[in-house]
């Protein structure tokens, strides 16, 4: 039986490891809200509902959804991508970071 995961603009390595899997599928939502209440929707069904969000914003943005399944007693899982671990540790924020790490990759196209 296939796995409903509900997404908002996953991180690619994340995305590309989640559509390699033969049992899930990926269900884009308009923004992070909709993907943890489509999560909220689908756990009483199925046993638990999984979300995908973006860092920070997103993470902050399914909080409502979240708390709603948790007043509920619904089990939700919910993935949430963030900066490589190695930028955390350089004295630099997370946006200068993210920002050369996305200028290092299109220099490498």
């Amino acid at each position: 039986m296939a796995c409903k995961l509900y997404d908002v603009h996953a991180p690619a390595s994340l995305l590309d490891h989640l559509l390699a899997e033969p049992g899930l599928n990926l269900i884009g939502c308009c923004n992070e809200l909709n993907a943890g209440y489509a999560a909220d929707v689908y756990a009483p069904s199925r046993g638990v509902g999984t979300c995908v969000v973006t860092f920070t914003v997103g993470g902050l943005s399914v909080l409502n959804a979240i708390a709603g399944a948790y007043s509920e007693n619904l089990p939700i899982i919910c993935i949430v991508g963030g900066p490589n671990s190695d930028y955390a540790l350089q004295e630099k924020g997370a946006l200068a970071t993210l920002f050369e790490a996305f200028t290092d990759a299109y220099k490498r196209r």
